[in-house]
């Protein structure tokens, strides 16, 4: 490739990061207008939930909170769960966020799927996108998605002096409020993120390992100034979700802002002291839709954890297995039904 090409190539790739790479994702984030989201249901679907179905309990975090029942705008409802939202307080913001909970309760201490939204996205629309609901009502989890900052992006870059919110102290305030409002399992949160939330979710894991029992990250890799940052307390299972074709998050890298998937894969075997280099398996594909699935995994780890990373050749900056079918921007690229990243990724880091 001559000079020209590659650096009118690198330029191009720098160009559409701009425009998105700020959130990570943009907007919209591809797929947010997950329509079939029905605003006037929301607390569906039989039954209430222990402690959920009151919702109206008026707990109270370090940061302050308040609750509210009744339907949940323009959440899509699971059938067997309950949902409700709760404005919770911190650094002089009130964030919405969301509560999806098994309708009859299967522990008195359930463990939480902890899901941040995409940038600008709402709580709704990501349990839409992702159908969060499933992990509430076939595992009996709890699933909490809080929003982002009033900026609408999570504060994933400890290098960007704009990122002011202390987003880590945010979640952890979460957590914490859900443990004594609710009787979670806070050893037993397990985070998620699409595109700059799944950034911030290895901030998280970094800053304050703790706080998670196993980290997912879809349509993200790890910022190269976060490397030589991220000093994990404990090994926690990690795993990765990349499309070859992501324009936003590119699956080889961008330049020196991003690195590689297998970088990342790479890095977080080194955090979770593990040795070898993991095994690689192809997964069956379920449909004929231009995509292949492949799973790089290590579980020779610390801690009983792992390290893994789902390749989606022909993957774009999408969430695996969404099925909302709206695509608002063309560069996001295609979406692998091939793969469903909600289960998968709940699987995974509560095997260990």
């Amino acid at each position: 490739m001559s000079g020209v090409t590659f650096r009118g190539t690198a330029a191009l790739l720098l160009l559409v990061s701009v425009l998105s790479l700020a959130a990570c994702g943009g907007g919209s984030s591809g797929d947010d207008a997950s329509s079939g989201a029905s605003s006037s249901s929301g607390s569906s679907s039989g039954g209430s939930s222990s402690g959920a179905s009151s919702s109206s309990s008026g707990s109270s975090s370090s940061g302050g909170s308040s609750s509210s029942s009744g339907a949940v705008s323009g959440l899509t409802p699971t059938p067997g769960t309950v949902a409700f939202t709760k404005s919770i307080s911190f650094g002089g913001q009130n964030r919405q966020v969301l509560y999806i909970t098994p309708a009859t309760a299967t522990s008195a201490n359930p463990p939480v799927l902890l899901m941040l939204t995409y940038p600008e996205g709402t709580p709704a629309f990501m349990a839409n996108l992702t159908r969060a609901g499933r992990i509430a009502a076939n595992y009996g989890a709890w699933v909490i998605i809080p929003a982002a900052s009033l900026s609408g992006k999570w504060a994933d870059n400890p290098a960007d002096p704009l990122q002011t919110t202390d987003d880590v102290g945010f979640l952890a305030t979460v957590i914490a409020d859900a443990g004594s409002s609710y009787h979670v399992d806070t050893s037993k949160v397990y985070g998620a993120g699409y595109s700059n939330s799944a950034f911030m979710v290895e901030r998280v894991n970094c800053d304050r390992a703790d706080l998670l029992a196993g980290a997912a990250m879809i349509a993200a890799t790890e910022r190269d100034v976060v490397v030589p940052l991220c000093k994990p307390s404990r090994a926690v299972p990690a795993v990765f979700f990349n499309g070859t074709d992501d324009l936003v998050v590119p699956y080889n890298g961008l330049l020196t802002i991003l690195l590689s998937a297998p970088q990342a894969y790479g890095n977080w075997q080194t955090y979770n002291s593990c040795t070898g280099a993991g095994a690689t398996n192809s997964i069956p594909a379920a449909v004929s839709d231009g995509t292949a699935v492949q799973l790089l995994q290590n579980t020779a780890c610390a801690n009983g954890s792992a390290v893994a990373l789902y390749t989606i050749t022909g993957g774009g900056h999408t969430w695996p297995g969404n099925q909302t079918g709206i695509i608002d921007r063309a560069y996001l690229g295609p979406t692998t039904q091939n793969l469903d990243a909600t289960l998968a990724l709940w699987q995974f880091v509560t095997a260990r």
